[in-house]
């Protein structure tokens, strides 16, 4: 339903949330900059804890489900004129934590995977639902077992947790 996707716009008409997904402006560089500076704070913060960071990357519901990325360029036919890649931000984040050696890992795959029903995310707001959370739990926690940042549990489930 393109009537419920947010109409908050740039003066083109295009919304400025979408442009992150589009070719690199200044903005947008300068905002995945600042995004490196504070993964780096995270990083220092944990190591001073006595921990390792690690990092999921959450893909958008229109990351994983294409189209609902077709209703938002329903919605804002302008943006039909430009290359858009809802991949981005997850290939973005992938290369901070390569370029930091730190151990990531993207949700998209395991998400786009699953049955289109019941869905993973709400239409109108993004939230995962129910369905969404449980897989989400569970590639997160395999993961963490497969990294070696958690020890996995005898009694436990698939991956190794009660």
């Amino acid at each position: 339903d393109p009537q419920a996707i947010p109409r908050k716009a740039a003066p083109d008409g295009m919304p400025t949330a979408y442009g992150v997904y589009g070719p690199p402006e200044a903005k947008w560089e300068d905002a995945w900059h600042r995004t490196a500076l504070l993964v780096g704070e995270l990083r220092r913060a944990a190591e001073h804890a006595g921990a390792r960071l690690a990092v999921a990357i959450v893909p958008s519901k229109e990351e994983v489900y294409p189209e609902w990325w077709e209703d938002v360029l329903d919605a804002y036919p302008l943006m039909r004129g430009r290359q858009w890649n809802p991949d981005a931000p997850r290939e973005r984040i992938e290369q901070i934590c390569a370029s930091m050696g730190l151990p990531c890992f993207a949700l998209a795959g395991a998400l786009r995977a699953q049955p289109k029903t019941p869905p993973l995310y709400f239409y109108h707001d993004g939230h995962w639902t129910e369905a969404g959370h449980r897989i989400a739990a569970r590639e997160t926690a395999s993961f963490l077992v497969a990294a070696g940042l958690v020890p996995a549990t005898k009694g436990g489930n698939e991956n190794g947790f009660r």
